[in-house]
């Protein structure tokens, strides 16, 4: 065990000296405790349960590390300070739940995390005893995720979220007395407030293999419970090219996704890191977005000709995305980016599709698609990896991918330039077709702005023709 690491950390060391001034059992528990069990100790936070005056022992320890304490839950509280390098650090305090930390122990979510080392005696000696009364030592060899009750999730049924989280993360199974569990009771957690599961659900679209974790939030019924957009998915069948049924297809597609990071150059998983609200990455934010990303289908299915369309299910997918973000309590910024990805992940392919593409339709697309560019194309691209391996489409999609390879090097270099002068503005419609300002101008502009997005229209001259052709079927328009 790594005590080395724990000793140096300034809110072990400051609550080891509370303990010994004032005689009060503070134990270290949880994450740090299992962490350094396993060698991966990171630079994060750490836990302490306090088995009595609580307030007394927080308010000192909020002094002395120079914090500032925040009520987080009954009978626990966050202090956050400021470290010399600048980051904030975040230590939680809970009141111990029973009279003794064996029984707080016994109370707590999983044996890995049931874990706690007394800071008394944990800075005073080089092997500090480790109390476990549940095994959890040996469930960290075995990277076994097991309740510490069977009460565990009635208690707290955030939990069944974390057992999955906790899995992924460290590379653990989920034992399956306590996975059977978590399916028997995963719509105990609509009663969770959204705040809590927003943090672990997007920890979890975080991590590496997002399409593993949805697997199994899928087969709890947990992911179901959070997102009724996805009810019927399973059995869904899609037109050709798409081989495979709609909810198989959107796992796909996060699959494709995560492995095109993997290859990508080092400066798109880099800016996929940016923090976009607390709990909420620019990364878990695209996966998010990637699995819903065909959520229109459904709604926008018709029947043209005896074969089954989806026209418009973009447009479609981005008001459902929309809603489900901010049911999920994600922030205006965040909700905006998921509408616009989902709205755009179809104009790649589009513009893949033009005989004659220009620049300022190239141009077009990165202004458009803005601050979301990357996420588009790439969700473009793993849109299609996922959609068929026939030949003809394959080199459809060779096209695609060299056409997506040119826009992401265009949006994330420096000196890209986006910016696109209008082909014509109000006033030239005006003066052209020498009618009046008013709702007619607005819709000409969108038509010619439609026009120019799917590659039609190219160049002032184009437009001006084009603008041309309207005089005759444009009421109220002077010949």
């Amino acid at each position: 065990m790594n005590c080395t690491t724990l000793q140096k950390l300034v809110p072990v060391q400051i609550a080891s000296q509370l303990a010994h001034e004032t005689g009060v059992p503070i134990y270290l528990v949880g994450g740090a405790v299992r962490d350094a069990l396993t060698g991966a100790f990171f630079e994060g936070d750490c836990d302490f349960a306090v088995a009595g005056g609580f307030e007394y022992i927080v308010e000192k320890f909020t002094h002395r590390i120079n914090g500032h304490a925040i009520p987080w839950d009954f009978n626990q509280t966050r202090v956050v300070y400021r470290e010399r390098a600048g980051k904030h650090i975040s230590v939680d305090f809970a009141q111990c739940k029973a009279d003794d930390i064996l029984e707080d122990l016994h109370m707590r979510d999983f044996t890995i995390n049931a874990l706690a080392i007394d800071v008394a005696g944990l800075c005073g000696q080089a092997a500090p005893e480790i109390i476990d009364p549940l095994g959890g030592r040996d469930d960290l060899a075995r990277k076994l995720v097991r309740m510490c009750n069977p009460h565990g999730f009635d208690d707290d049924p955030l939990r069944m979220l974390r057992a999955v989280r906790f899995a992924r993360q460290a590379g653990c199974v989920i034992d399956p007395p306590t996975l059977d569990c978590c399916t028997k009771k995963h719509a105990l957690i609509a009663g969770i407030s959204i705040e809590r599961i927003k943090k672990e659900l997007f920890t979890i679209f975080n991590l590496a293999e997002p399409a593993l974790s949805i697997r199994q939030l899928l087969q709890t019924g947990l992911l179901s419970a959070l997102l009724p957009e996805i009810s019927g998915w399973q059995e869904y069948v899609q037109c050709p090219p798409h081989q495979f049924k709609l909810l198989e297809h959107s796992l796909k597609t996060v699959e494709k996704l995560e492995g095109m990071l993997h290859t990508a150059a080092q400066q798109i998983p880099a800016c996929l890191a940016e923090v976009l609200e607390e709990g909420v990455t620019r990364r878990a934010l695209l996966f998010f977005t990637a699995f819903l990303h065909d959520s229109g289908k459904p709604a926008a299915s018709k029947e043209v000709a005896g074969k089954r369309c989806f026209h418009g299910h973009d447009q479609e997918g981005a008001r459902i995305n929309r809603t489900a973000a901010e049911r999920l309590g994600l922030g205006r910024r965040c909700r905006r980016m998921v509408s616009d990805i989902t709205k755009n992940h179809m104009r790649l392919l589009q513009l893949s599709l033009l005989e004659k593409l220009s620049e300022r339709a190239k141009l077009r697309f990165l202004r458009d698609c803005d601050d979301v560019a990357v996420e588009v194309v790439l969700l473009s691209l793993a849109d299609m990896l996922a959609t068929s391996a026939a030949p003809a489409y394959q080199v459809q999609l060779q096209t695609a991918c060299a056409l997506g390879e040119e826009l992401l090097a265009q949006t994330v270099s420096r000196d890209g330039k986006h910016d696109v002068s209008p082909l014509l503005t109000g006033s030239d419609i005006i003066t052209e077709l020498g009618i009046k300002a008013g709702p007619q101008v607005g819709e000409l502009l969108a038509e010619l702005h439609l026009g120019e997005r799917q590659g039609r229209i190219n160049t002032r001259e184009e437009a001006l023709a084009w603008l041309e052709t309207r005089k005759n079927i444009t009421p109220d328009i002077p010949a």
